[in-house]
């Protein structure tokens, strides 16, 4: 089987510097069973979604994409009304796929955004640091509770119940392998040492994964190609990043399962 998986795409950026970066990927990597667009296609999905969607159906059957939101695509809109966004799949006739379990040709795909839940050294300062740090909590509503801007506990929160759906579905007895995407990472590992704000970019997932040994876990956010296994899984991060952000414009893998 062959998955397809992309995460932080950022396409408003690269369509701001004049690149259709979508077309300057060769022809193989969209003849895949499945293409997962795993969060961060752009700022402002609820607006931009239905044109992204559009053009990444013009190079796949939208049948076979399954789409899910990273933190970006919540900007401009609420973390509680992932409806805009679900609606923008349907209407493109791709699949919605926050929190779903995608079983093709005996492979099962587990899929959803994550989040963190800032469990890293010194909890609450992570949190107050990350409340400053990043643009999220600038950027985010919360359409319940009287309309409000987002709080780490409000996407720490989201995280929990994510990772519940998340943990309930690994410990399903499933005979074939078990591949999970989410756009937040699983490990700390995925991260550089001297990264400024850890919490608000990964989770410790270590003992879920050593428990129940999916065979991979992809994953976005983290703009910085890496791949390593753990306990027998192997994790790997799929984004794009931005333009200009590496040497060399980054294509997207096709993973063999």
């Amino acid at each position: 089987m062959r998955i397809l998986a992309i995460s932080d795409l950022h396409l408003d950026h690269y369509d701001h510097n004049g690149i259709d970066v979508l077309k300057s990927w060769p022809a193989e990597v969209w003849d895949t069973d499945i293409c997962v667009l795993a969060g961060d296609l752009s700022d402002c999905g609820y607006r931009r979604w239905p044109s992204i969607l559009q053009r990444v159906s013009e190079h796949i059957d939208p049948a076979r994409i399954h789409a899910f939101p990273g933190n970006h695509d919540y900007y401009k809109s609420e973390i509680d009304r992932e409806d805009k966004l679900a609606i923008a799949c349907q209407l493109a006739g791709v699949n919605w796929s926050q929190k779903k379990e995608i079983i093709i040709d005996g492979v099962r795909l587990l899929t959803c955004t994550l989040w963190t839940d800032f469990e890293v050294d010194q909890h609450d300062v992570m949190m107050s640091e990350a409340h400053q740090l990043m643009t999220d909590y600038r950027k985010i509503r919360v359409a319940r509770d009287g309309y409000r801007k987002l709080i780490p506990l409000d996407s720490k929160a989201t995280h929990f119940d994510h990772r519940k759906w998340l943990e309930g579905r690994l410990e399903e007895t499933f005979p074939g392998k078990t591949v999970v995407v989410t756009h937040h990472a699983p490990h700390l590992d995925c991260l550089p040492v001297d990264h400024p704000v850890p919490g608000a970019y990964a989770s410790d997932l270590s003992t879920l994964i050593a428990r129940n040994r999916p065979a991979n876990w992809l994953h976005g956010h983290v703009h910085r190609a890496h791949d390593f296994t753990f306990r027998g899984c192997q994790i790997s991060n799929v984004s794009i990043g931005y333009p200009g952000q590496y040497k060399q414009p980054a294509v997207p893998r096709v993973i063999e399962i």
